[in-house]
């Protein structure tokens, strides 16, 4: 009995000691994994970018045309009138 508490007391120190290394170490690991996908997803949009770009090489895309604007958009305001300060 006294052999198993010494056992379990040893495992326990051990893994208070080497607890921030375990955490530290599967936080890398993690963020290494994640940055790996990132550059996979970027170098996969790339390639279709300039897969895309090859395509549409010499012909023209407008996406947004904007609203025509009337000239006088306020008829309501009025007419301008110079400001002149009199003494």
């Amino acid at each position: 009995m006294a052999r198993f508490i010494l056992i379990l007391l040893i495992i326990y120190v051990l893994f208070r000691l080497f607890r921030r290394s375990i955490f530290v170490y599967t936080v890398n690991s993690f963020q290494n994994k994640m940055e790996e996908q990132m550059r996979k997803q970027q170098q996969q949009q790339k390639k279709e970018y300039q897969q895309q770009q090859r395509q549409t090489n010499g012909k023209t895309k407008v996406e947004f045309i904007p609203p025509e604007k009337n000239k006088r958009p306020h008829d309501t305001d009025g007419e301008y009138v110079d400001y002149e300060e009199i003494k």
